[in-house]
């Protein structure tokens, strides 16, 4: 979508008996804006004279005209340069997201995972967008996944840390459900006082992934 402002040009397409005479689209400038779909303007014909129309439907996206109603596009270059401008700042955000994120990892999370005796791998993935970060973290055989998004970070690093806690401990929390799913008795206390392995019931698997 494009936000409509005052002074910019686009085109007018004449409804039905309407006052603006001339080959469709016309030349407008926007002289007024209702909201994002709704602005006044100013058409021009391709010789002589020009008209003021108010309220005239400026479609956006994939807005379809109403018939026999005058309505307003943006021209196909605005729209062309409005989708690269977006990428473009969707690149820039993504890349500012993906560099929170790990700072926090590295920060926070990574001391909270130690404290709840879970060891991470280094193999942080980020989605398409960056903003949420898993990181691969293991406990006596069980292998965990845990996320989470930039929107749950803030800049106070005392909140960050207390969220790092929150998450290592329900991930620790998590692997030792599945422990016990598994007939292995593997509890908090397990985590943070030994690395060794509790031995896995029989037939049964010493890994899973969630």
């Amino acid at each position: 979508m494009i936000k409509p402002t005052v002074g910019r040009i686009l085109h007018y397409y004449p409804g039905a008996n309407d006052v603006v005479t001339g080959p469709a689209p016309c030349a407008a400038i926007v002289t007024g804006v209702v909201h994002d779909r709704e602005i006044h303007v100013r058409a021009f014909g391709p010789a002589a004279g020009s008209w003021s129309r108010p309220n005239v439907m400026l479609l956006q996206d994939q807005d379809q005209p109403k018939p026999m109603t005058s309505y307003c596009k943006w021209m196909e270059y605005q729209v062309g340069q409005a989708a690269r401008t977006e990428q473009a700042e969707a690149l820039v955000a993504a890349s500012d997201a993906e560099k929170t994120l790990t700072a926090w990892v590295n920060n926070h999370l990574a001391n909270a995972l130690v404290s709840a005796g879970l060891s991470h791998s280094d193999q942080m993935r980020f989605n398409d967008t960056a903003s949420v970060v898993t990181l691969p973290v293991e406990a006596r055989g069980y292998d965990y996944e845990i996320g989470v998004s930039i929107g749950q970070i803030n800049s106070d690093s005392t909140e960050q840390a207390a969220l790092a806690k929150s998450v290592a401990l329900h991930a620790a929390g998590e692997i030792c459900a599945m422990s016990k799913a598994d007939g292995k008795d593997l509890t908090l206390d397990h985590l943070k006082v030994s690395a060794q392995a509790v031995p896995p019931a029989p037939g049964q698997k010493t890994s899973e992934q969630a």
